[in-house]
Formats: structure tokens, C-alpha cells, sequence
């Protein structure tokens, strides 16, 4: 929740327009060989969020973590200066972070991170990837997570195939 209300906070910092009236959306198939549950599903005026329960079929235990964030009316932020927001917000205080794959220069720039972060006074080791989209409008992010300290190489080729093969929609509300 901490994350959010920052991350909220920044959007507005940065000079949101309340009068557009898109709504738009990055849909991600989901490898199959996982299941999705809602855990929470959370609109408002300026963020759309969503968190899974994500569990791995073969396993039958929750091995990753999937979330889908919309930072509405965000079209003058970077995804550069999104990203690191929401790194500025972790429990680690110096995660590593390393640009995957991007494309500046398309029609809706994009960019993959990977995000690897200790906190060894709890004892956690996480790492993870995320996603990040500018749409005409709004700023969508799909994060998902292991807590393992390393990512299988398969596993982040498989999601890196899969945010990459996401869809953009977009539709303007009736006045």
C-alpha cells in the first residue's frame, strides 16, 4: 500500500489531467501453466490495480506473484522516472536494477526491467520483472515476482516473450 500512495503522489506531483476521458488498457496472456485468482481488485480515480494469487499447476503452491498497475492521466511521466518511484519504495535500499529489453522510438514505448532485491534483516531475497508501457494516457506496469534471490533464465525469457506479445486498447468515453 505504501508503494501506491507514492507512487500516487508522484503522478500528481507531476501535473495529472483529470479531463481526459480514455480508458485504456495493456492485456497480458498469462502463461498457462499458471492460475490466476484475484486476490484484490482496486479502482479509483487515479490508479487501477490488481493483485494474483499465482499458482503454478505442477506445484500446487504459490510461486510467483502477479500484479497489474494503471497509473491513470500519467502521459508526462517517463517510464524511466516511473520505475524509479517505484524502486525508491522497496524494502531494499539499493535494489538492483537492469534494463532488459526496450523500445523507445515505438508508437507506445516500452521497457523491461529486472529487479533483484536483499533485505537480509527480514530475510528475504526476491527477484522480479516489470513491465512497463506509456499509453496515450495513462502508464501501465505488470509486474511479476519469485522470492528466489536468482531468476531462471527460462522463467524470464518466458515472461519477457509474454509482456512483449501484450495487447493495447484504448477507448474514449462518451461525454
Amino acid at each position: 500500500m505504501k508503494k501506491l500512495t507514492f507512487t500516487l503522489a508522484f503522478s500528481l506531483a507531476l501535473g495529472l489531467s483529470a479531463f481526459a476521458q480514455t480508458s485504456e488498457k495493456v492485456v497480458v496472456d498469462f502463461p498457462q501453466e499458471y492460475k490466476l485468482n484475484v486476490e484484490f481488485n482496486e479502482e479509483d480515480q487515479m490508479i487501477d490495480r490488481i493483485v494474483y494469487n499465482a499458482y503454478e499447476e505442477k506445484h500446487g503452491e504459490n510461486s510467483i506473484n502477479v500484479e497489474e498497475l494503471r497509473i491513470k492521466y500519467s502521459q508526462n511521466v517517463s517510464n524511466e522516472e516511473v520505475v524509479k518511484e517505484y524502486v525508491s519504495n522497496l524494502r531494499d535500499p539499493k535494489p538492483k536494477l537492469t534494463i532488459l529489453e526496450q523500445d523507445k522510438d515505438a508508437a507506445l514505448p516500452w521497457t523491461i526491467y529486472r529487479i533483484e532485491l536483499t533485505d537480509e534483516k527480514f530475510n528475504i531475497e526476491e527477484t522480479g520483472l516489470v513491465y512497463v508501457v506509456k499509453g496515450n494516457s495513462d502508464t501501465h506496469l505488470k509486474f511479476v515476482t519469485m522470492k528466489k534471490p536468482k531468476m531462471p533464465s527460462d522463467f524470464a525469457m518466458k515472461w519477457v516473450s509474454t509482456f512483449k506479445n501484450s495487447r493495447y486498447t484504448s477507448a474514449v468515453a462518451a461525454e
